[in-house]
């Protein structure tokens, strides 16, 4: 049988003719497809937007992200065949509604246009894509760190991270499970899904490109203008301000970035500092008086700091706890500490804010700590 889509001959019957028996495990599920998207192909890898309205809508595969105990790389990639406008591809829960794009709080997707969008946050300035194009989505289940390819080359995402928070195969509902995801927005839409063994690109050098990631650095766009950036890895940050004030600068890379290590699923850094943070919705911090803070609320019970000291700030992402040290060693009063369930957690980077011109600080952020990370 013959389907004739748009100006394209697909030679496979749609997947609603097929016997159940011989559907193959990896491929689209008719059971997760919007009404507007029909799934063809004898593996049922091909997904064509029939209706002649234009509205987003989703389809996801048959099987989810495997649990991260098996380890290794799940990756899928997907062949854009036509494409009028714009479409989405990656990873989401299947509590998303079909009649919705995949760019939602567990959605982990790469737009057309350029875009990562994760938990409802976009970073722009990507590689476009459009017809003949082929885009790859994978997940290291080890490290949780998204992947991305164009055409067989792997793409920048070294600050993509799977929220702990997110679903996992270990949940036993399908609906609570991360799952491949394609969004399409126009009639006539056709992509075709590979979900393996053969890529355009090798998943064996997903490891060697992890392993060229970035370390984290202070970020000279999220910066103030009386704040200055030095050091050969960026690391040094000075208030040369003509005044007194507070004056802040953000790290490059969200909290996710540098969180897994060989000890606990944790993210932390260190800083010899002077200086204190504004407080406000979704700050967590400590400040040189003793204060913590914790969305606007100040708790007393650390310990002061000042000139020569390393301060650590650190978030164990596997129950959600602060973790603050002085010199290496663990600030008791943190014990309480949580973060908010309201705030993403790669929606978090790390901060200093400084008050006073000529305060200078440096930071570490890992591997090797004043703090050891297995004392936790």
């Amino acid at each position: 049988m013959s389907c004739l889509v748009d100006d394209l001959t697909v030679d496979e019957l749609p997947v609603d003719e097929l016997p159940v028996d011989d559907l193959p495990l990896r491929r689209w599920d008719a059971n997760a497809c919007h009404k507007n998207l029909q799934i063809f192909g004898s593996e049922c890898l091909i997904i064509h937007y029939k209706e002649a309205e234009s509205a987003w809508v989703s389809v996801f595969a048959k099987y989810s992200v495997p649990s991260s105990e098996i380890g290794g790389l799940f990756y899928f990639e997907v062949k854009i065949i036509h494409l009028r406008n714009c479409a989405k591809i990656g990873f989401s829960a299947k509590a998303m509604a079909f009649c919705e794009k995949a760019e939602g709080l567990c959605s982990y997707v790469y737009r057309s246009e350029g875009e990562f969008w994760t938990h409802y946050t976009s970073k722009k300035g990507k590689p476009k894509y459009s017809r003949d194009d082929v885009i790859g989505c994978g997940v290291n289940l080890a490290s949780g760190r998204i992947i991305f390819t164009k055409n067989g080359q792997p793409l920048d995402t070294a600050d993509l991270f799977v929220c702990p928070s997110s679903p996992s195969a270990n949940d036993d509902d399908d609906d609570h499970r991360l799952f491949p995801c394609v969004s399409l927005a126009d009639s006539g839409d056709l992509i075709e899904a590979n979900f393996g063994p053969n890529f355009k690109f090798d998943p064996a050098n997903a490891e060697e490109h992890s392993n060229t990631k970035q370390r984290n650095s202070w970020d000279f766009a999220v910066c103030h203008n009386e704040i200055t950036i030095s050091g050969p890895h960026n690391l040094i940050v000075h208030h040369k301000g003509s005044g007194n004030g507070w004056r802040s600068v953000f790290a490059k890379y969200s909290i996710l970035h540098n969180a897994v290590t060989e000890s606990i699923d944790m993210f932390y850094f260190e800083t010899p500092l002077d200086g204190a943070i504004q407080n406000r919705t979704g700050t967590y911090a400590f400040d040189k008086n003793g204060n913590f803070w914790v969305d606007k609320i100040s708790k007393n019970g650390g310990e002061k700091f000042a000139d020569g000291d390393t301060v650590g700030c650190g978030v164990n992402l596997a129950n959600q706890k602060l973790i603050f040290t002085k010199n290496g060693h663990h600030l008791d009063g943190t014990n309480s500490l949580l973060l908010s369930s309201s705030v993403p957690v790669d929606s978090l980077f790390p901060f200093v804010s400084l008050t006073d011109c000529g305060d200078k600080i440096s930071t570490n952020f890992g591997p090797n700590f004043m703090f050891d990370l297995a004392n936790l």
